[in-house]
Parts: C-alpha cells; sequence; structure tokens
C-alpha cells in the first residue's frame, strides 16, 4: 500500500533518513549487484594511503569504443577514486574501479610502484632548487604538453632551462623529484 503525503518537503526528508539509515547497515551485494568501471588517472596519479587516510584523484570516466579501443573523454564526466593500496598509482593509466558503499575504489595496486612521469619546464629551475613544469604525455603518435603545473625539485649541481623535457618521480610531500633533463645547449 502507497503511502502519500501533502507536502514534498515530508516526502523527501523521509526518502533522505531511510537512504542514510540504509547506509549504515550491512547490505547483500548480491542483491545491489557490483558496478566495475574502467577510468584513465590523471598525469600525477593517485598517491598511496597515509595511515589510514585514503588518497583520491579525479579520473576520466572511460569505455571500449565500437572499435574495440578503450578510450576516454576529459571533457566529460570525471569520477572520484580512491587509493586504498601502499603503492602510488601510476599517472595516465587505465585502470579498473569498484563502487564501494557509495564511493569508487581502485580494484588494483600501484602497477609497478614509484610514478614516472615525463614533463616540460615551464620555469628554470636552479641547481639543488625548485621549479615548475607542464606533463608531457604521449597517445602513440604523438607527443602532447598540459597545462597543469607541477613542482619540480632538481637534485642536482646544474640547472634546467625553461622549455627543457625532463622526467621525474612522484615524492611523498607531492612533488617531483628530477630524475634526468633535456641536455642543455652549449
Amino acid at each position: 500500500m502507497p503511502y502519500t503525503f501533502k507536502s514534498k518537503d515530508v516526502a523527501k526528508a523521509l526518502v533522505h533518513v531511510g537512504n542514510r539509515e540504509m547506509a549504515r547497515k550491512a547490505v547483500n551485494p548480491n542483491l545491489l549487484g557490483t558496478e566495475i568501471i574502467t577510468v584513465k588517472t590523471p598525469v600525477a596519479g593517485i598517491d598511496a594511503i597515509a595511515g589510514v587516510v585514503c588518497s583520491s584523484a579525479e579520473c576520466n570516466l572511460a569505455y571500449v569504443n565500437k572499435s574495440g579501443e578503450l578510450v576516454d573523454d576529459p571533457n566529460v564526466t570525471k569520477v572520484v577514486v580512491y587509493n586504498t593500496t601502499g603503492e602510488d598509482i601510476a599517472g595516465d593509466q587505465y585502470i579498473a574501479a569498484t563502487r564501494q558503499r557509495g564511493v569508487w575504489v581502485a580494484s588494483t595496486g600501484g602497477g609497478g610502484g614509484t610514478s614516472i612521469s615525463m614533463f616540460v619546464s615551464s620555469s628554470s629551475i636552479p641547481a639543488d632548487s625548485e621549479g615548475t613544469a607542464n606533463d608531457r604525455t604521449y597517445d602513440g603518435t604523438s607527443w602532447t604538453t598540459g597545462t597543469e603545473s607541477f613542482t619540480i625539485v632538481n637534485p642536482w649541481s646544474d640547472a634546467v632551462s625553461t622549455g627543457k623535457k625532463l622526467t621525474a618521480y612522484k615524492h611523498s610531500s607531492g612533488k617531483w623529484i628530477m630524475i634526468q633533463a633535456e641536455c642543455e645547449d652549449a
């Protein structure tokens, strides 16, 4: 027997309370079904869990197109995905994510540990100091320089000028530590 209310606000409040109470109870996953999606991680990847605090990042929803290719559209749907593992999840990678009580959780570990990425320096990066760089990605045929800026730590005794290609690994501080850089002109 359905219930009716004269006020829509009362009905909405009851739905809200019911949903909140259901979220507190253990629910048989067979009754809800399991939902798994594929996402593409951002260039910076998703950091490992720190103690009991999970890291997260906005990822692009991906799908298999009619040609059987795995693709994503960065201008369409973004999904926040949490990393519950002790390993960083590499950037610019397709991974699976599973819905757990309304939250998307990465279904995979880090895929090899420390994230290493390509960049182009957007400022001069002095020796033994910090500067900035933009992400650089390869789609299989060409390179693209992004607009997102990252802090790069230069541990070397030589400066890196603006516009130079470099590789760096992600440090637990959130900064990127330079591994190598394009040679400077003589």
